[in-house]
């Protein structure tokens, strides 16, 4: 069996088509979700806040379950948990991983010091981002990521009654 030249010279073309074709799929948003637990151990209250880096893309919501299991003796009576010091890292589709670490004590972040607030890089849209959660109980912190946020990578902080208790990351891919 032989193949025409034609054939031959079309399937370069159909091959560039597929490939331009992939790039137009349209994107679906979807909730991103996160989770940040309380409990109580050696009569503190610590936190294990996760996924280490979320994924998002702009205009999505992401939303942080937030589980207190801290009892008032450890000092979860009415935690304060906050999402806060967002500011840009770097590019998008970062090549390390995030940092390990386990919560042996309060207060594991990388940002000591410094206040909550908004700054010039957020990518978040203006919103509340302090939930307050009763001791066995859950609430949940939500955000949206801005229609025009600037793609990259973002580092966050974890507050636990005011006081910074752990880094997290943002990647807005798209």
């Amino acid at each position: 069996m032989t193949r025409s030249l034609s054939s031959i010279a079309r399937a370069p073309l159909a091959l560039v088509s597929l490939a331009l074709l992939a790039g137009c799929v349209p994107y679906h948003h979807k909730d991103e979700w996160g989770s940040i637990v309380l409990f109580g151990r050696s009569g503190q209250c610590f936190l294990v806040a996760g996924p280490p880096r979320m994924h998002a893309v702009r205009g999505e919501k992401i939303s942080w379950r937030v589980y207190n299991g801290c009892s008032a003796q450890t000092g979860g009576a009415q935690a304060k948990v906050t999402v806060g010091t967002i500011k840009l890292l770097g590019d998008p589709y970062p090549k390390t991983e995030p940092s390990p670490y386990f919560p042996d004590t309060p207060g594991t972040t990388r940002h000591k010091n410094e206040k909550t607030g908004q700054k010039k890089t957020d990518p978040l849209e203006p919103a509340v981002r302090t939930v307050l959660v009763p001791p066995y109980d859950v609430r949940d912190l939500v955000v949206t990521v801005k229609p025009a946020a600037e793609l990259g990578l973002y580092g966050y902080v974890v507050l636990l009654n005011d006081t910074p208790d752990r880094d997290e990351e943002i990647d807005i891919w798209h």
